[in-house]
């Protein structure tokens, strides 16, 4: 994955959510601190959309999130009513 890709994260507990990879050297400290000292796993740092949440992921937690499945889950109507939060964090990762 690169910088920028918009990808679907897949935290345990939670619903997988659309994010964009973030570069480590641009985000807060905090979050930089966060990283798992794990050296053999390559960690990717996703900031999730709408409230720029970050959490560090495996490769095998990521998926690249396409146009058209974007464009598929905004377009269904049972998602409008289910969580708007999820509506709205597909809808920016439409045109972050």
């Amino acid at each position: 994955y690169h910088v920028r890709d918009i990808v679907l994260g897949k935290v345990r507990g939670y619903a997988p959510w659309p994010g964009i990879v973030s570069n480590p050297d641009s985000i807060p400290g905090n979050v930089k601190a966060d990283r798992p000292a794990n050296k053999k796993a390559t960690f990717y740092c996703i900031r999730f959309f709408p409230n720029n949440e970050y959490s560090w992921l495996l490769e095998k937690d990521i998926s690249r999130l396409q146009p058209h499945e974007i464009e598929a889950y905004i377009g269904e109507p049972t998602k409008k009513k289910a969580k708007p939060d999820l509506l709205e964090a597909y809808r920016i990762a439409q045109d972050p």
